[in-house]
């Protein structure tokens, strides 16, 4: 489960920032964090806390014409009490590029 809150800001026709708040809890104490295919990261068990953590993300986009699109942006998650009861539970700082051509 998560809300996730975003402010979208159009500084030209093709240069956009999209600033976006989650906080992400697990549906219930049974429940675990899976991969996409549904494998577990860390299967259900016996932690007590819902909260997985949140993430604040900002993210610039430049869409030059309509076959190109770029990316930059960074982003910190903030460790929550389940993942700090089933693992290391680190914050984690992180930044990404990625260019996406149409054809």
């Amino acid at each position: 489960m998560d809300i996730h809150p975003s402010v979208t800001v159009h500084f030209s026709k093709s240069v956009t920032f999209v600033c976006d708040y989650a906080f992400l809890w697990r549906y219930s104490t049974g429940d675990g964090i899976y991969r996409p295919i549904m494998i577990p990261i860390f299967k259900p068990s016996d932690a007590a806390s819902r909260y997985i953590g949140s993430q604040l993300s900002g993210t610039f986009i430049c869409q030059p014409n309509r076959h190109i699109t770029l990316l930059a942006g960074m982003s910190w998650f903030d460790c929550g009490n389940y993942l700090e009861q089933v693992s290391a539970g680190e914050n984690i700082l992180y930044g990404f590029v990625s260019a996406q051509i149409k054809l």
